[in-house]
Protein backbone atom coordinates (compact mmCIF):
# COMPACT_ATOMS: atom_id res chain seq x y z
CA UNK A 1 0.00 0.00 0.00
CA UNK A 2 2.96 2.24 1.08
CA UNK A 3 4.71 1.50 -2.13
CA UNK A 4 2.07 2.15 -4.50
CA UNK A 5 0.87 5.66 -2.57
CA UNK A 6 5.02 6.53 -2.97
CA UNK A 7 4.99 5.39 -6.74
CA UNK A 8 2.17 7.71 -7.43
CA UNK A 9 3.71 10.34 -5.42
CA UNK A 10 0.67 10.62 -2.56
CA UNK A 11 1.65 10.90 0.83
CA UNK A 12 0.93 8.50 3.46
CA UNK A 13 -2.09 9.83 5.54
CA UNK A 14 -2.41 7.45 9.10
CA UNK A 15 -5.63 8.59 9.45
CA UNK A 16 -7.13 6.37 6.50
CA UNK A 17 -5.53 3.45 7.90
CA UNK A 18 -6.77 1.22 10.64
CA UNK A 19 -4.78 -1.70 11.86
CA UNK A 20 -6.92 -4.25 13.01
CA UNK A 21 -7.45 -8.52 12.95
CA UNK A 22 -8.61 -10.44 10.21
CA UNK A 23 -12.43 -11.28 12.09
CA UNK A 24 -15.80 -10.13 11.64
CA UNK A 25 -15.04 -8.71 15.12
CA UNK A 26 -12.12 -7.21 14.05
CA UNK A 27 -13.75 -5.31 11.56
CA UNK A 28 -17.08 -4.38 13.08
CA UNK A 29 -14.52 -3.11 15.92
CA UNK A 30 -12.68 -0.83 13.70
CA UNK A 31 -15.17 0.33 11.45
CA UNK A 32 -17.51 1.34 14.67
CA UNK A 33 -14.81 3.49 16.00
CA UNK A 34 -14.26 4.68 12.43
CA UNK A 35 -17.84 6.11 12.51
CA UNK A 36 -17.61 6.79 16.22
CA UNK A 37 -15.34 9.74 15.46
CA UNK A 38 -16.74 10.52 12.53
CA UNK A 39 -14.44 9.93 10.41
CA UNK A 40 -15.56 7.15 7.99
CA UNK A 41 -13.89 7.26 4.74
CA UNK A 42 -15.89 7.04 1.99
CA UNK A 43 -14.35 3.43 1.02
CA UNK A 44 -12.78 0.78 2.50
CA UNK A 45 -10.50 -2.09 1.10
CA UNK A 46 -10.60 -4.41 3.96
CA UNK A 47 -7.91 -6.86 4.24
CA UNK A 48 -10.07 -9.82 3.80
CA UNK A 49 -14.01 -10.43 3.39
CA UNK A 50 -14.58 -11.34 7.54
CA UNK A 51 -13.11 -8.13 8.69
CA UNK A 52 -15.22 -6.46 5.60
CA UNK A 53 -18.31 -8.22 6.57
CA UNK A 54 -17.76 -7.36 10.23
CA UNK A 55 -17.23 -3.50 8.75
CA UNK A 56 -20.61 -3.64 6.81
CA UNK A 57 -22.16 -4.98 9.73
CA UNK A 58 -21.15 -1.81 11.85
CA UNK A 59 -22.81 0.39 8.86
CA UNK A 60 -25.48 -1.79 9.15
CA UNK A 61 -26.25 -0.06 12.41
CA UNK A 62 -26.17 3.46 11.50
CA UNK A 63 -27.78 5.77 8.89
CA UNK A 64 -25.14 4.91 6.40
CA UNK A 65 -25.56 3.13 3.70
CA UNK A 66 -23.54 0.81 1.71
CA UNK A 67 -22.36 2.03 -1.29
CA UNK A 68 -24.62 5.05 -0.95
CA UNK A 69 -22.19 6.59 1.93
CA UNK A 70 -19.56 4.11 1.90
CA UNK A 71 -18.08 1.73 -0.54
CA UNK A 72 -16.96 -1.68 0.46
CA UNK A 73 -14.12 -4.42 -1.07
CA UNK A 74 -13.00 -7.43 0.91
CA UNK A 75 -10.61 -9.91 -0.10
CA UNK A 76 -10.44 -13.79 -0.57
CA UNK A 77 -13.88 -14.09 -2.25
CA UNK A 78 -15.57 -15.90 0.65
CA UNK A 79 -18.37 -18.39 -0.59
CA UNK A 80 -21.24 -16.75 0.74
CA UNK A 81 -19.94 -13.10 -0.34
CA UNK A 82 -22.85 -13.20 -3.02
CA UNK A 83 -25.00 -13.88 -1.09
CA UNK A 84 -25.39 -10.79 1.62
CA UNK A 85 -27.82 -7.81 2.15
CA UNK A 86 -25.68 -5.66 0.16
CA UNK A 87 -23.39 -8.56 -2.22
CA UNK A 88 -19.49 -7.79 -1.21
CA UNK A 89 -17.25 -6.84 -4.10
CA UNK A 90 -13.91 -8.86 -3.15
CA UNK A 91 -10.34 -10.07 -4.72
CA UNK A 92 -10.00 -13.56 -5.57
CA UNK A 93 -7.04 -15.31 -5.94
CA UNK A 94 -6.81 -18.93 -7.07
CA UNK A 95 -5.59 -21.16 -3.76
CA UNK A 96 -5.33 -24.13 -6.42
CA UNK A 97 -2.66 -21.64 -7.84
CA UNK A 98 -0.98 -21.41 -4.30
CA UNK A 99 -1.17 -24.90 -3.39
CA UNK A 100 0.35 -26.07 -6.98
CA UNK A 101 3.19 -23.26 -6.27
CA UNK A 102 4.19 -24.77 -2.60
CA UNK A 103 3.42 -28.15 -3.39
CA UNK A 104 6.47 -27.63 -6.34
CA UNK A 105 8.78 -26.22 -3.25
CA UNK A 106 7.95 -29.36 -1.35
CA UNK A 107 8.57 -31.48 -3.91
CA UNK A 108 12.09 -30.34 -4.81
CA UNK A 109 13.39 -30.05 -1.42
CA UNK A 110 12.59 -33.47 -0.76
CA UNK A 111 14.36 -34.47 -4.13
CA UNK A 112 17.23 -32.02 -2.94
CA UNK A 113 17.15 -29.72 -5.96
CA UNK A 114 18.71 -26.69 -5.33
CA UNK A 115 16.71 -23.74 -4.78
CA UNK A 116 17.20 -19.83 -4.49
CA UNK A 117 16.92 -19.04 -0.81
CA UNK A 118 14.08 -17.12 -1.52
CA UNK A 119 11.08 -17.49 -4.35
CA UNK A 120 8.63 -14.94 -5.35
CA UNK A 121 5.12 -16.30 -6.67
CA UNK A 122 2.67 -13.75 -8.36
CA UNK A 123 -0.87 -15.38 -7.98
CA UNK A 124 -2.62 -12.87 -10.78
CA UNK A 125 -5.85 -11.58 -8.71
CA UNK A 126 -9.12 -11.37 -9.76
CA UNK A 127 -11.52 -8.49 -8.70
CA UNK A 128 -14.84 -9.50 -8.16
CA UNK A 129 -17.11 -6.70 -8.37
CA UNK A 130 -20.75 -6.62 -7.00
CA UNK A 131 -23.10 -3.91 -5.56
CA UNK A 132 -20.94 -2.65 -2.04
CA UNK A 133 -18.06 -1.10 -4.10
CA UNK A 134 -20.88 1.30 -5.81
CA UNK A 135 -20.13 0.10 -9.68
CA UNK A 136 -23.17 -0.08 -11.56
CA UNK A 137 -24.00 -2.84 -14.30
CA UNK A 138 -22.30 -2.51 -17.20
CA UNK A 139 -19.29 -0.43 -16.35
CA UNK A 140 -16.14 -1.72 -17.58
CA UNK A 141 -13.22 -1.63 -15.61
CA UNK A 142 -9.74 -2.13 -16.57
CA UNK A 143 -7.65 -4.29 -14.28
CA UNK A 144 -3.88 -3.57 -14.00
CA UNK A 145 -1.68 -6.19 -13.02
CA UNK A 146 1.63 -6.50 -13.10
CA UNK A 147 3.21 -4.97 -16.54
CA UNK A 148 0.22 -5.97 -18.52
CA UNK A 149 -3.50 -5.12 -18.88
CA UNK A 150 -6.68 -7.08 -18.89
CA UNK A 151 -10.47 -5.53 -18.87
CA UNK A 152 -13.27 -7.07 -17.42
CA UNK A 153 -16.35 -6.14 -17.63
CA UNK A 154 -18.66 -6.21 -13.99
CA UNK A 155 -19.70 -9.79 -12.43
CA UNK A 156 -22.61 -10.37 -10.39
Amino acid sequence: YRRALAKHKIAFDSALVRDCGFTERDGYKAMSSWIKEGSAPAAIFAANDPAAIGAMSAISETNLAIPDDIALVGGGNIHYGDMLKVPLTTVAWSTLEMGRAAADLLVAAVEGKKRRRQQHFIVEPELVVRESCGAKKGVSLRLLSGSHHSESALKN
